[in-house]
């Protein structure tokens, strides 16, 4: 009963959908899982490789980046070449997703420069370098 009331409201072509979903639904529902696993994990590789790149300039500069604003890290970023090749090879998940997309990229040092741009890691050794100055949100006493 239900299943010809919602064949009349789907019509001809939608039926035909239908039965062609109800036949291979395991491989479409798979293939839409293993997708979906792609791009959680692909965030975790893209978050994974950002942290290594911070890690990584911080361990070469350490002293050259402390107490540096935003805009004079980006500047910093801009100028110089970064270590691309060796970070990429820290992180073992061939593919990265970027926040907030749901496109894989392959991972490469080219992709890793164009998807974390100078910008988001100046922000982002800006926030590790100073952590430190944030109030304590424990209460004292």
């Amino acid at each position: 009963m239900i299943d010809a009331i919602i064949r009349s409201f789907l019509g001809g072509f939608g039926g035909k959908v239908l039965d062609f979903y109800s036949e291979h639904s395991l491989w479409i529902n798979g293939t839409i899982l293993l997708y979906a696993l792609l791009v959680i994990i692909g965030r975790s590789s893209y978050s994974s490789l950002l942290r290594a790149m911070t890690t990584e300039l911080l361990r070469m500069n350490p002293d050259t980046l402390k107490n540096k604003s935003v805009q004079s890290l980006q500047s910093i970023f801009a100028r110089i070449e970064l270590p691309w090749n060796t970070v990429v090879k820290k992180v073992s998940f061939p593919f990265l997703v970027p926040p907030k997309k749901m496109r894989p990229y392959f991972k490469n040092p080219e992709n890793a420069a164009r998807l974390i741009p100078p910008e988001i890691l100046a922000e982002t050794i800006y926030l590790e370098t100073h952590k430190e100055d944030k109030p304590s949100d424990r209460p004292t006493g």
